[in-house]
């Protein structure tokens, strides 16, 4: 089978989501160099800096020169410290130090530099969901919705009809056997098809007398009509039956399946069809391809809208639906007809198709946008996070320990986390610390101002 379609041309780019890519990206990478900037001055020449006078000070060079002490966060209180460390070793004079080190160190900054990216990348991440502008192609990704839902509906119908023709099947051929006869019969048709889920012969009170499967659900009364029907309303699970007479008469036997939901969900999941769901004149849902509480209402209220447009209609109906998150396309037409088995059921199947999966050039460049602005927050969560953990966190552990060799404390042992510039300030205090005399245990520095 071979078909065709005249489809729009779609040569035309909204050149607006262009523009708007280009001042962003100019505006992440300004902002990326900024923070660098402020990572390399507040960070990474501190540490250096710091790194080269830990040293001088552990091998003795220049013992009466003072600390060149950094001016913000950790390393200005290790650089302070340092320097207290420096007039304990040396007999020289105490050089000033400064005072009024804050604590609001390099966690902050981070903290303030991971905001300004993030706040960099959000307008591409959350770029405004519009409406589709080319009509034509609006049409025809409508008129695609519609065929869609319109051959999801058709294969539920047929699996229904051809359940009850099973059925017929079923009773005709074990129409005079005893109940053991009829109970094998009935075993084997479950284990030929997974369409039902239980299948019973019932008397003409609706008493069972022979069954095969799971318990029945169908009540009494029910499993004497004639049809395919459902029989609950309300419940964890809905209970779709058919009913077929072994023989016409006021005391026939009838056979009686009761459909998998399972099944049902199965004909509703498709490829490109977005989320749909089965529901019943109630407008409950039955059957779906994605998680949904039975006899639920639909979760969009658009879509609601546009099932009561057209309920009891024989026509499907498709069309942009505009709900608050994003513009979609929706579509409904009836899963039943009026004739048939499947005469008293009067159910319908919705669609619903995300604008952002539409096939149309403006939500290419929409799709594109919020995956850099996806990798761009997770590059920032990555990065920054690294630099705490391999950078900030350890500095502030250290400061804290310098401190305290530096008021009087000189038994806590120092060890490298890590072989780069801060492990080589580790090392260099620690070797300060072996070379304090034991006197220093018992004498207090002057105030360090943090």
């Amino acid at each position: 089978m071979i078909t065709t379609a005249k489809v729009p041309s779609q040569e035309s780019v909204a050149t607006g989501d262009h523009r708007f890519g280009f001042k962003a990206a100019a505006v992440v990478v300004l902002l990326v160099i900024f923070v660098v900037s402020v990572l390399r001055t507040l960070l990474h020449k501190p540490l250096r800096r710091l790194s080269t006078e830990a040293r001088r000070v552990a091998e003795g060079h220049e013992p009466a020169r003072p600390v060149a002490i950094p001016r913000f966060g950790e390393p200005a209180r290790i650089g302070a410290a340092l320097e207290a460390l420096r007039t304990q070793l040396n007999t020289g004079p105490v050089s000033e130090r400064r005072r009024g080190v804050g604590r609001i160190g390099l966690r902050t900054v981070l903290v303030l530099c991971a905001a300004i990216l993030t706040a960099g990348s959000a307008p591409v991440l959350l770029h405004e969901h519009h409406k589709p502008s080319d009509t034509a192609a609006l049409e025809q990704l409508s008129e695609d919705q519609r065929q869609r839902t319109k051959a999801a509906a058709n294969r539920i119908r047929r699996s229904l009809n051809k359940g009850y023709t099973d059925i017929s099947r079923i009773a005709s051929v074990t129409r005079a056997d005893p109940p053991e006869t009829t109970r094998r019969a009935l075993n084997a048709e479950l284990g030929q098809s997974n369409r039902f889920q239980s299948l019973y012969v019932v008397d003409s009170s609706g008493a069972i007398i022979a069954a095969a499967g799971d318990r029945a659900r169908t009540p009494k009364a029910a499993r004497i009509e004639h049809g395919i029907a459902q029989t609950n309303r309300s419940g964890t699970q809905p209970v779709i039956a058919a009913v077929v007479p072994q023989s016409p008469g006021p005391h026939t036997r009838h056979v009686v399946g009761e459909y998998r939901i399972q099944t049902l969900n199965s004909l509703v999941t498709r490829p490109h069809l977005g989320s749909a769901w089965l529901i019943d004149e109630q407008r409950r849902i039955i059957a779906s391809n994605r998680g949904f509480l039975a006899f639920s209402r639909l979760p969009d209220g658009h879509l609601s809208t546009a099932v009561d447009g057209v309920h009891g209609a024989t026509t499907t109906t498709a069309g942009l639906l505009l709900g608050a998150d994003a513009p979609a396309i929706g579509a409904v037409t009836p899963a039943t007809h009026e004739a048939g088995p499947t005469r008293a059921l009067k159910w319908q199947v919705a669609t619903v198709r995300p604008a952002l999966w539409l096939d149309l050039p403006q939500y290419a460049t929409q799709r594109r946008a919020i995956l850099i602005g996806l990798l761009g927050s997770s590059s920032v969560v990555i990065c920054l996070g690294w630099l705490h953990i391999v950078a900030v966190r350890p500095l502030r552990e250290l400061a804290d320990r310098v401190e305290g060799m530096a008021a009087g404390d000189c038994t806590t042992v120092l060890f490298p986390r890590y072989q780069d510039e801060v492990g080589t300030i580790v090392l260099s205090l620690e070797m300060v610390r072996q070379m304090l005399p034991a006197s220093t245990a018992h004498r207090h520095s002057p105030d360090l101002g943090g």
